[in-house]
Order: C-alpha cells, then structure tokens, then sequence
C-alpha cells in the first residue's frame, strides 16, 4: 500500500526521469529514506526488496546536495548491512560518488566518532576503509 502511494505521488509529480523540484519533492525522497531506514533496523532479510524499492525511488526524488549525500550515505550502510554479491562494491561507488564531487565532498554531516559535524569526504573516506578492512576486493575498481 505505501509504495503504491509512493509511485502515485512519483506520477504526480512529473514521472521519475522529470520529477518537478519544490517541497513535494522533497517530502518523497525524506519519506522514501525515512522509511527504507526504518526498515533496515529491523535486519529482516525478507523487507530487502521492499528497501531496494524506496532506495531506487529515492535516487532520482534526490534534488540538492544534501539530500544527494544523504541518498548515497544511506543506501551505501544498507549495502554494508545486507551483504549480498557486489554490495559492498556499490557501497564504495556510492562513497566514491561523494569523493569524486566538489560539492558532495564539503556537504556537513554528523561523525558520531569525532563528535560532531565533519564534512561528507571525511565520513566517505572512513567508510570506505571500514569496507576495505571487510573485503579489500571491494575497493579494486578505485585503485
């Protein structure tokens, strides 16, 4: 039922490859993030797909830098979080993205471990090396 209204409100605001900028915009991707990482505190394997929907929704509703950061630092800890083949490498792209971004890289977020805001490219970066300590393989593509 909420993804049917989820794409009701993707139609609504012009199809997923046109989405039309403005608060409802923005209410889709916070609800679509919002409920994908709801669900992944549960660890159930059985809501992946149900998360890897709202993700795929999310990416394109994505419409500032902020929300592109936000978008990629969240599906990437789902990807740490359900490992399954070639997630972790996704995880690293997804960082990658965020590192590969002038703008993306100086987004503010919160490090938990430092205490307070850091730019996004700090985050990215430790992230990466958390993925790298699991599977060293993970990170090939970027070396």
């Amino acid at each position: 039922m909420a993804m049917e209204k989820l794409d009701e409100t993707v139609k609504l605001l012009g199809g997923l490859e046109s989405l039309r900028s403005g608060p409802e915009r923005d209410h889709l991707f916070n609800d679509c993030v919002t409920f994908a990482a709801k669900l992944q505190k549960d660890k159930k394997s059985e809501t992946i797909d149900s998360i890897t929907q709202l993700y795929d929704l999310a990416a394109p509703a994505a419409d500032g830098d902020s929300q592109q950061v936000n978008y990629r630092m969240s599906r990437a800890k789902f990807n740490r979080d359900f490992v399954q083949e070639g997630s972790l490498a996704t995880a690293v792209k997804l960082y990658q993205d965020i590192l590969s971004s002038q703008r993306l890289r100086v987004v503010p977020l919160t490090d938990d471990e430092a205490g307070g805001a850091t730019q996004a490219a700090q985050v990215a970066e430790k992230m990466i090396g958390e993925v790298k300590k699991i599977k060293p393989e993970a990170y090939e593509t970027f070396e």
